[in-house]
């Protein structure tokens, strides 16, 4: 909320949390844990699925 009333851009929520002052920090996760921001990402994360599924993805 602060940072659209102070009219903040930022290029993702990490970059907002560190401009108001507090620290980010990085979690160890799975590398299947993707950020989804394209359409290129979207072909992705539907290989990902289809591979744990065993089932061809829509894309292919």
């Amino acid at each position: 909320e602060k940072a659209a009333i102070e009219r903040l851009q930022a290029t993702d929520d990490a970059a907002l949390v560190e401009r108001l002052g507090h620290k980010v920090g990085i979690v160890v996760g799975t590398w299947e844990n993707i950020k989804i921001t394209t359409p290129e990402d979207l072909v992705i994360a539907e290989a990902i699925l289809a591979a744990r599924s065993g089932k061809p993805c829509e894309s292919e």
